[in-house]
């Protein structure tokens, strides 16, 4: 009996080890994916063009003119012959190659978050020929994207804002990010709303999609 029972009790000790040595691995796997990503989103901020940054500064009236104030030109001539693809391409083959190791919510919320920037880019570039897409933060994906990544509090403030929207979305996405990596890498569980976020997430991705703007996204 006693021998059976040392017998299962070493059969349970290496069980253990292992189960240990396989959480180690997912765990260091997990750890690499959030630096590729951390790296992916540093070097899609660099390709993001200045010119759009700067309009932070300016009100909406003074965005109205952002193709006619001689003032402005610098920053409009910029814009204009920034390259969309440069963006595009700047969304990092190696993020989505650690996707099955950031895990879904996480996957959808850096989605999101590009494709915001890259759309707000897209209506500010047509906003020479089409004036009012210069408000590129009133377009619908937009107001729908945020409203499906932060919820309506943010969504809501976000409406409110007169200037520094493109701060206030590099805050609030950074501060979504840490908080998901953090349950990413203690090892617990998105809970069910976080994955119908998700999956909120990438269908109004996909609304975007076949909208006007024909570029491919992160997804």
């Amino acid at each position: 009996m006693k021998a059976e029972l040392d017998r299962q009790s070493n059969i349970l000790k290496i069980a253990a080890a292992s189960f240990s040595e396989v959480q180690k691995a997912t765990i260091s796997r997990k750890i690499d994916a959030v630096d590729i990503l951390w790296k992916g989103i540093i070097d899609f901020r660099k390709i993001f063009p200045g010119a759009a940054s700067f309009t932070d500064v300016l009100t909406d009236e003074e965005m109205k003119n952002f193709y006619t104030d001689p003032r402005l030109h610098k920053y409009s001539h910029e814009l204009e012959q920034f390259d969309m693809i440069c963006l595009i391409n700047a969304s990092s083959e190696e993020v989505k190659l650690v996707r099955p190791h950031i895990g879904e919510f996480v996957w959808a919320l850096y989605s999101t978050y590009c494709t915001i920037l890259m759309r707000s880019i897209y209506l500010l570039k047509s906003g020479k020929d089409e004036p009012s897409k210069v408000a590129w933060h009133c377009d619908t994906n937009i107001e729908n994207l945020i409203l499906v990544a932060f919820g309506e509090e943010c969504s809501s403030e976000f409406k409110k804002l007169r200037w520094g929207r493109y701060q206030w979305l590099h805050n609030q996405f950074d501060s979504s990010l840490f908080k998901a990596i953090d349950t990413l890498l203690t090892g617990k569980s998105f809970s069910d709303a976080a994955l119908h976020e998700a999956q909120l997430m990438e269908r109004q991705i996909s609304a975007s999609r076949s909208n006007e703007l024909k570029i491919p996204y992160p997804l």
